[in-house]
């Protein structure tokens, strides 16, 4: 061991674009603050001379740091001390003294440390390879720093937060996880959300558009402006933009607009919140200013949020809007999560005003009001406490504490206005069908047994199993009363019965499971809280997508087109036609007895998907989130499981009903219809035309895939579009084909 610290040579080499100085900041900042020794020399290699001459102007860390950047390597390591070189792709989460040597590789990158006097050993604990600890979002997890207290990983994050660049982060997001794009905002019904908006206020104008914050270009590909501009910071962003639209043109950021506006239209999605500071803020609004000749849309904060290392609030984007000179005053045109869209015109524009989504989204949101909701909420939160405290205590056996389940009877307090309940009657009715689960159901009761809200009682609906499934329930009935059971030995099909739990159910809201699954043991409680705190009448969590033996993954599908979203309507949000599975929903029964709404039990495929559509047309708010409430077992292809099926005539009456269902909703828009048809196209191509299985169709079943070719009348765009539920990619080319034979063909 040395007595004393070895001089420090750092040496990174970068050669995987912009995205790879992002790495070097974490790492040297990193470096810097737990490597035992002085760092003596840092040198940064950067083949690239418009990359090494951007990192001269805009790389705070290399200013900071006295990083020498240069073309090719030429610092020696200090005589007696410790090199480090390579890749960018090294990471302490600890304080760290080198006594000896070590080779980090991964992922083709290679970075090796030598420390005078000694070979190469193994990698030193605290020491790890940085992409490792980088989650999807590109940022240092806390989880990875055990042995830090919260503050210091708080100044450590301050402090890589000061001195990396954005274009370099998001350069590295790109390259790294493109599927996440520039986050929520631009995937799944956010970016329908934009796209809607995009149509209104700048398509149907003819408007040519200037994009400032481009990204990868998923949410405006399929958008057709009269001419389009795309800048952005991050050099991967602009090169995907080329690759999906090569007529349209790009930029690398800073916008020059020093000889005056560039487009009509300035477009600034969520950009605005990761300028660093108010100056960078006001410079921004100032350059879509300069560079729009008459309508600016843009996305920001109206209030203080949570800041993080990449989001940031300086002042209400309205206020900073209006002291626009020349400018109207900014009108909001929608909100979603916790963001603000508005346009803003020039005086002497001579547009139309611009269309907002529906008013009551768009009730301006002050903090008094928050603060008055919340001493009326303070008031009610004893009322709540006995009121599901009583409800739940009238179901226990008096000579019981806990009704013999193991629940407390006290339920948690909320600070919110839950619906008044009659004695005894349960919060949520939780509907399971069931059909030959012996294997799987204790796994699903255990689970909700241990619910951590638990006034709630379980309806178990049998659909004619030959197993032991309705002797395994009704033996834990016996012991939790809150658990019940039917059975009349026929198979009639899940929809027939949930319908027949929704006529049993006495709770107010309804919560659905299928028998082999389980779920969290926060679900219920997640998903009440979610739906009351937002004033919504339907609340959906995340899953799982699990095996029998254990394993897990998330759900990338049901990530993609459900992110966190509060009370929205139907109506704004097209891509929720995309979420098809009624399990781990909670819905307000009222909403279903004033609406009649029932499962299809016509249907035995895909009967949930169409009900769920039902259900989000007539709510006055769907709210989201992407906890993981539910984890689905998927079983192997051939299992008994109720919702699996393998006919061709199920499917295709699934996709028909679907499709039908869909459009006789009244809340349903164009793009309800254009979404729901191209995912239909891909279900059929996938499960149908690409397999032997449509040369064996009956004369009925070609007949009823005729007619769903004849309803068929999306923009083949839409195959291209990787929002769509079924999109592959390896699939599209044929896929385009089959749908412009159908066109001309009238069939398949």
């Amino acid at each position: 061991m040395t007595d004393t610290p070895l001089p420090v040579t750092l040496r990174f080499e970068i050669t995987q674009g912009a995205g790879d100085l992002y790495l070097a900041t974490v790492s040297i900042t990193a470096l810097r603050r737990f490597l035992t020794g002085s760092v003596t020399r840092i040198e940064v290699v950067i083949p690239d001379p418009a990359l090494r001459e951007d990192a001269q102007k805009n790389w705070t860390l290399a200013k900071d740091a006295q990083v020498k950047l240069v073309a090719d390597a030429t610092a020696a390591a200090d005589a007696g001390g410790i090199t480090i070189s390579g890749a960018p792709i090294v990471m302490l989460t600890r304080p760290v003294t080198l006594d000896a040597g070590f080779v980090i590789e991964g992922g083709g990158r290679r970075l090796v440390c030598d420390v005078a006097g000694t070979g190469q050993g193994d990698i030193p604990d605290g020491v790890q390879s940085l992409p490792q600890l980088l989650g999807p979002s590109g940022q240092i997890q806390p989880a990875q720093f055990p042995d830090l207290d919260a503050q210091e990983i708080a100044d450590l994050s301050a402090e890589i937060r000061r001195l990396h660049h954005n274009g370099y982060f998001w350069d590295y997001r790109y390259r790294t996880n493109p599927d996440l794009g520039s986050g929520v905002g631009s995937r799944g019904v956010f970016q329908s959300i934009k796209r809607e908006l995009l149509n209104r206020n700048v398509v149907a104008p003819g408007l040519s558009v200037v994009d400032i914050g481009c990204g990868d270009l998923e949410v405006v590909r399929l958008l057709n402006f009269s001419r389009y501009i795309g800048v952005d910071e991050a050099p991967r962003a602009l090169e995907l933009g080329r690759e999906k639209r090569p007529d349209w043109e790009f930029r690398q950021a800073p916008l020059d607009v020093s000889g005056g506006s560039v487009a009509e239209a300035a477009l600034c999605f969520e950009v605005l919140i990761h300028a660093p500071t108010a100056q960078a803020a006001e410079k921004l609004i100032d350059t879509l200013a300069r560079a729009a000749s008459k309508r600016i849309v843009i996305s920001g904060y109206d209030h203080p949020v949570p800041q993080s290392p990449i989001v940031y609030f300086h002042a209400p984007l309205k206020d900073m809007l209006g002291a626009l000179e020349g400018w109207k005053a900014p009108v909001l045109i929608a909100r979603y999560e916790n963001l603000s869209v508005y346009v803003v015109d020039r005086d002497d524009s001579g547009l139309p005003p611009p269309v907002p989504f529906e008013p009551r989204e768009l009730e301006p949101f002050t903090w008094d009001m928050l603060g008055a909701l919340g001493n009326k909420l303070d008031g009610l939160t004893a009322q709540v406490s006995r009121l599901a405290a009583t409800a739940h205590a009238a179901q226990a056996p008096a000579a019981s504490n806990d009704g013999g389940t193991g629940q407390p009877t006290d339920a948690t307090a909320r600070n919110l206005n839950m619906p008044a309940l009659r004695q005894g009657q349960p919060l949520i009715s939780v509907i399971v069908s069931c059909y030959n689960e012996a294997a799987f159901v204790e796994r699903l009761i255990d689970s909700l047994r241990a619910q951590t809200e638990p006034n709630f009682e379980v309806l178990f609906l049998d659909d004619g199993s030959q197993d032991e499934t309705v002797s395994i329930i009704t033996s834990h009935c016996r012991k939790d009363p809150r658990l019940k059971v039917s059975q009349d030995g026929r198979n009639l099909g899940p929809s027939a019965r949930r319908n027949q739990g929704l006529d049993a159910a006495q709770g107010r809201y309804v919560y659905f499971a299928d028998g082999d699954d389980y779920v969290e043991e926060t679900a219920l409680e997640r998903l009440l809280n979610l739906l009351l705190e937002t004033d919504a009448e339907v609340s959906r969590g995340a899953h799982l997508f699990c095996t029998p033996d254990g394993h897990s993954q998330i759900n990338q599908m049901d990530q993609y087109h459900q992110p966190e979203v509060y009370s929205v309507s139907y109506a704004q949000m097209p891509s929720l036609v995309f979420l098809y599975s009624a399990a781990n929903t909670l819905i307000d029964r009222h909403l279903l007895v004033r609406h009649d709404l029932r499962f299809d039990s016509s249907l035995r495929l895909g009967e949930d998907r169409l009900f769920l559509q039902q259900v989000f047309a007539v709510a006055r708010g769907i709210s989201l989130t992407k906890d993981i409430t539910y984890r689905w077992i998927r079983q192997a292809e051939g299992g008994a499981h109720l919702s699996f099926s393998r006919s061709v005539e199920e499917r295709l009456a699934s996709v028909q009903g679907y499709l039908s269902g869909i459009a006789a909703l009244e809340g349903a828009g164009p793009r309800h219809l254009a979404y729901s048809q191209a995912a239909m196209f891909w279900e059929l191509y996938i499960r149908l035309i690409e397999t032997p299985d449509l040369d064996a169709l009956t004369p009925e079943a070609r007949q009823t895939l005729a007619g769903i070719a004849g309803t068929l009348d999306f923009s083949e765009d839409l195959l291209g579009d990787r929002c769509i539920k079924g999109w592959a990619e390896r699939r599209e080319p044929r896929a385009r084909e089959v749908y412009r034979k159908l066109r001309r063909n009238g069939g398949f």
